[in-house]
C-alpha cells in the first residue's frame, strides 16, 4: 500500500513548488551565497533532514505529531536560525567599521563581548548543510501534509522514502533562486552595508514569523 502514499507525496510536493520557491527560496540564497557547492550542500542536508524526519514520524506512527514535540522542534529551530541571520546583519553593519586599535604592548588584547557572541552565532546553521538540515523541521505549511503521509506510511523506511519523494518534487522551486544566485550576490556586493542589513534582518523577521502563521494543533 506504499505506492498510493508515495504518489501522493509527489503530487503534494509538485503542488508546493512555488510554495517552496516563495518560502525557502530566500533561505537557500542565503545558504549559498551563489556557489554550486553550496548549493549541493543545501540540497543534500535538505533531503537528509527531511529523510531522517519522516524516518521518525514512520517509526512512531499514527498521531506522531501530537506524540513528538514538533511544535518545540519547529520553535527552536527558528530561534536558532534568526539568531544567525541577525548576526549576519551585525557582521554587515561591523565590515563598514574602522580597524579597532592595536592593544598596548605587553597587555593582552581584549576580546569584546559582541566577538565572543558572534563567534557563537557564526557556527548556528546558517550554510549549506546546516541550514538544508534545519529546513527539514521549520514551520512550513506544506510539511505538514507530507508529514501525514510519512505517519501513514507504515514503518521508518517508508517514511523516510515518502519525504524524499515529497522533497524532490518541491525541489524544482529552489533551482530558479538557487540558478540565479552567483547574478543576485555580484548585484548584492553594489549595495551599501547598511542596505545589506536591513536585508538580512527582514529575512530574520520573515523567519522569526512562520512559527506563527503556521502555529496550530496537530491530531
Amino acid at each position: 500500500m506504499l505506492t498510493p502514499v508515495l504518489v501522493a507525496a509527489l503530487a503534494a510536493g509538485l503542488l508546493g513548488t512555488l510554495h517552496c520557491a516563495a518560502m525557502c527560496g530566500p533561505l537557500a540564497l542565503a545558504a549559498t551565497d551563489g556557489k554550486l557547492r553550496g548549493a549541493l550542500a543545501y540540497l543534500g542536508g535538505r533531503f537528509l533532514g527531511y529523510a531522517a524526519v519522516g524516518a521518525v514520524l514512520g517509526a512512531v506512527g499514527e498521531h506522531a505529531m501530537c506524540r513528538l514535540p514538533m511544535a518545540t522542534v519547529n520553535l527552536v529551530s527558528s530561534v536558532l536560525l534568526v539568531a544567525a541571520l541577525v548576526w549576519q546583519a551585525w557582521r554587515a553593519l561591523r565590515a563598514r567599521r574602522p580597524a579597532p586599535r592595536p592593544a598596548a604592548i605587553g597587555r593582552a588584547p581584549r576580546v569584546p563581548l559582541t566577538s565572543r557572541l558572534g563567534t557563537l552565532l557564526a557556527r548556528l546553521p546558517r550554510r549549506g548543510l546546516g541550514l538544508g538540515l534545519a529546513t527539514a523541521v521549520l514551520p512550513c505549511g506544506m510539511l505538514i501534509p507530507a508529514w501525514t503521509l510519512a505517519m501513514t506510511s507504515g514503518g521508518a523506511p517508508s517514511g523516510a522514502l515518502v519525504m524524499l519523494a515529497f522533497g524532490a518534487a518541491s525541489a524544482p522551486g529552489l533551482l530558479a533562486p538557487l540558478l540565479a544566485g552567483p547574478a543576485l550576490v555580484r548585484l548584492g556586493a553594489r549595495v551599501p552595508a547598511g542596505v545589506q542589513a536591513a536585508l538580512w534582518l527582514a529575512l530574520a523577521i520573515y523567519v522569526g514569523a512562520r512559527p506563527f502563521l503556521h502555529s496550530g494543533h496537530h491530531h
